[in-house]
């Protein structure tokens, strides 16, 4: 997508970065549209939708900033569309971009995978159009290709290294600091013992000179 709006985009990629967020925002309206007419089978709730996209205050906010998600709501939102037209119509190309546009949105977000297992659920429950049709050799074909395609990102996405966590091994005592310190004197229980000058017993009367 981004190749094929290069030409418009300004030299300075911080300039071209929130063009090219406006857009995919832009672009997304039209596949809400789409999404809406797809789901319903009415045009006018296509135009609810578009207009609920283009009005929704975070949609235009987020669209025009340098968030990095403003191209996976648009292949979401363009793979969902394509779900529901493809179980209502049953047709191969229809089949084939809605797997296209999947692919792009697992590529654009690495988080993006679990959108798969939903996209799908849409495709088959829909309609008739998929779920009777899904067995056929080109439908196969183009799952294992994209799945093929996709396996590097996913399997890069699920051995990501978590956060170094420090493994140093601890560090033997040092004689000086591995000796025990002297416990304190504790107070004993038991009375002191006497000593030679308080036992002596006292001087016998008349003893004295």
């Amino acid at each position: 997508m981004t190749a094929l709006i290069g030409p418009l985009l300004a030299k300075n990629p911080y300039d071209a970065w929130f063009f090219a967020n406006i857009t995919y925002g832009t672009l997304t309206v039209l596949a809400a549209y789409a999404l809406g007419a797809a789901l319903t089978n009415r045009r006018r709730t296509g135009l609810i939708t578009a207009a609920l996209f283009a009005f929704w205050p975070q949609h235009i906010r987020f669209s025009a900033s340098e968030a990095t998600h403003i191209a996976f709501v648009l292949w979401a939102t363009t793979a969902l569309a394509l779900a529901a037209l493809a179980a209502r119509t049953g047709r191969l190309r229809t089949f084939a971009a809605l797997v296209a546009t999947t692919a792009a949105a697992v590529i654009t977000r690495p988080e993006a995978a679990l959108f798969v297992p939903a996209c799908a659920l849409l495709a088959i429950a829909h309609g008739p159009g998929v779920r009777t049709r899904l067995l056929s050799p080109p439908r196969i074909a183009l799952v294992v290709l994209a799945a093929w395609l996709l396996l590097p990102t996913v399997l890069t996405i699920a051995g990501a290294p978590a956060p170094s966590t420090s493994t140093r091994p601890p560090s033997t005592p040092s004689p000086s600091t591995s000796t025990a310190s002297p416990a304190s004197p504790q107070p004993s229980s038991s009375p002191p013992a006497a000593t030679p000058s308080s036992t002596s017993p006292p001087p016998p009367p008349g003893s004295g000179p």
